[in-house]
């Protein structure tokens, strides 16, 4: 696992510890999982690409009231 990967669990995991966390995940703006933190059974792979179509549907609704991306 190349140090990032690990740096990146280790944060999520860190989540988990201090705060009301039961799954996490950073995910790219393609819908690319990069790490995850989830129960076993979770469809990773879904919910990065379900992650990645919502924030491309608000960006996209932000843009229509000119408002630009996400903030």
């Amino acid at each position: 696992m190349p140090a990032i990967t690990e740096t990146l669990l280790k944060v999520l995991k860190d989540l988990e510890r201090i705060g009301d966390i039961e799954a996490s995940a950073v995910v790219s703006t393609d819908g690319l999982l990069m790490v995850a933190s989830v129960p076993e059974g979770t469809h990773t792979e879904i919910f990065a690409a379900m992650s990645a179509t919502m924030l491309g549907s608000g960006r996209d609704c932000n843009v229509g009231v000119d408002e630009g991306g996400p903030r």
